[in-house]
């Protein structure tokens, strides 16, 4: 597996944008879709997994975790809710 280059804000950006996951996660193949967290593969891995139903079917991020804490959460949520702005 490659790592994910995240150097800095444009280059991260690029790299989880409309961009297509490594893997899959969920049926979920789109790293960030703008406006769509549901949708987005990186929401799935890093939302806490108690809101996952007891459906585990990605790792988690970070990895070892159990999701991100539930406001840090909310941030990444919020921020592809209102369309994933630079």
């Amino acid at each position: 597996m490659t790592s994910l280059v995240m150097s800095d804000q444009a280059v991260a950006y690029a790299n989880l944008v409309e961009v297509a996951a490594a893997e899959a996660a969920c049926g979920l193949s789109v790293r960030v879709v703008p406006g769509a967290p549901e949708e987005s593969a990186l929401w799935r891995r890093v939302r806490p997994a108690v809101l996952d139903d007891g459906d585990m079917c990605a790792a988690k991020m970070p990895l070892g975790s159990m999701g991100l804490a539930e406001a840090e959460a909310q941030l990444v949520y919020d921020w592809i809710a209102a369309g994933a702005p630079e």
